[in-house]
């Protein structure tokens, strides 16, 4: 392949989801390594993109805004949010800027690093440029996902849903799976028992782990 300039990646993060399966806290206000869930990913993403970030909110809209106080990003909220997490793909991606690709990323992901942000980016610069990236590992599908601008495109159109677990298995030819060993992929927080294990293991130094 020959020599192409660096791609430019702007980035999607979903913050608009109820939490309900954590029994009344909103999960994205959690303490995770010393600052709330939704910030550290903000950070993450914003550390290794090499455009803006739009966080899209929605539920406990002005406390998950307070939680981003100061972020350099740009917020916008999804009065739709209950309507499944589509209607926030759509806003966030009708929000960014123009750019060659969007990576869209959960909230939740409690072990993603810099660094599974920059393997994705790096995986995306070496293809052809015109596949979703996903990171996958034994059969799992995994977070944040690489879109190109198709697919940006035909997403906030209303003809193209990504968020379909099946979503390889129909567009064979469409998305890139990348095998990937990093547990920052794959874990995230979705219930209290989930949180306790995750907290227990950082407590003991150790890195929260996704089941294999």
């Amino acid at each position: 392949m020959n020599p192409r300039h660096k791609p430019h990646v702007a980035g999607v993060l979903l913050a608009a989801g109820a939490s309900t399966r954590m029994e009344g806290p909103n999960k994205l206000l959690l303490d995770v390594a010393g600052e709330p869930m939704v910030r550290r990913l903000a950070r993450i993403l914003i550390e290794a993109l090499a455009a803006p970030l739009v966080i899209v909110t929605g539920h406990d809209r002005a406390q998950v805004e307070n939680a981003l106080e100061g972020v350099e990003a740009r917020i916008v909220h999804n009065p739709d949010h209950r309507a499944g997490q589509m209607t926030s793909v759509r806003r966030g991606l009708e929000a960014t800027c123009e750019a060659d690709a969007c990576m869209v990323a959960l909230a939740d992901l409690v072990a993603l690093e810099t660094a599974d942000v920059t393997r994705l980016m790096d995986v995306y610069a070496r293809s052809d440029r015109a596949r979703i990236v996903v990171p996958t590992r034994d059969g799992e599908r995994g977070n944040p996902v690489l879109l190109p601008d198709w697919a940006r495109r035909e997403i906030i159109a209303g003809s193209f849903n990504f968020g379909c677990r099946n979503l390889i298995a129909r567009n064979p030819d469409r998305v890139l799976a990348c095998e990937m060993e990093s547990d920052g992929y794959f874990v995230d927080v979705d219930t209290p028992d989930a949180y306790r294990a995750l907290t227990a293991r950082r407590n003991e130094g150790r890195p929260p782990a996704a089941p294999r």
